[in-house]
C-alpha cells in the first residue's frame, strides 16, 4: 500500500532555481542558518530540481573531500596570493573609476560639441 507522503507529486520545474541553488551552496558548505535549512528541506520535499541539485552538490563536495589530499603550504605562498588578490582588486577599482569617468567625459564632450555646432 502507498502512503500519503509517497503520493505527493514533486514539481519538475523550480520557479526560484537561482535562489535555491545559492541556498544549496550555503547548506552544503555548512554556512546556512537552521531556518534556511528547514525552509529548503520543506521546499525539497515538493521540488524535484531542488532535491536533485542538492544531492548533486553534496556528492561533488564529498567526492572532492575524498580525492583531495590536504597539505600545508608555505606562508610565503599564502602571502603572495593575498597580495596579488589585493592588487587585482585595486586594479579593478581603478579601471571601474576610469570607465565611469570616461563615460562622463565622453558625454560632456559630445554635448559641448553639439552646443558648438548649434551655435554656428
Amino acid at each position: 500500500m502507498v502512503s500519503e507522503a509517497e503520493k505527493v507529486q514533486k514539481k519538475t520545474k523550480c520557479e526560484h532555481q537561482a535562489e535555491c541553488m545559492k541556498l544549496v551552496q550555503l547548506i552544503v558548505d555548512g554556512q546556512a542558518t537552521d531556518e534556511q535549512v528547514a525552509h529548503f528541506k520543506a521546499n525539497m520535499e515538493t521540488c524535484l530540481p531542488c532535491e536533485k541539485g542538492y544531492e548533486l552538490e553534496k556528492c561533488i563536495k564529498e567526492s572532492l573531500q575524498l580525492r583531495l589530499e590536504k597539505k600545508c603550504v608555505p606562508q610565503s605562498l599564502v602571502d603572495c596570493i593575498k597580495a596579488n588578490i589585493g592588487k587585482m582588486a585595486l586594479l579593478a577599482l581603478i579601471i571601474s573609476y576610469f570607465i565611469t569617468e570616461g563615460n562622463f567625459l565622453c558625454r560632456n564632450f559630445a554635448s559641448s560639441q553639439t552646443a558648438i555646432t548649434i551655435g554656428r
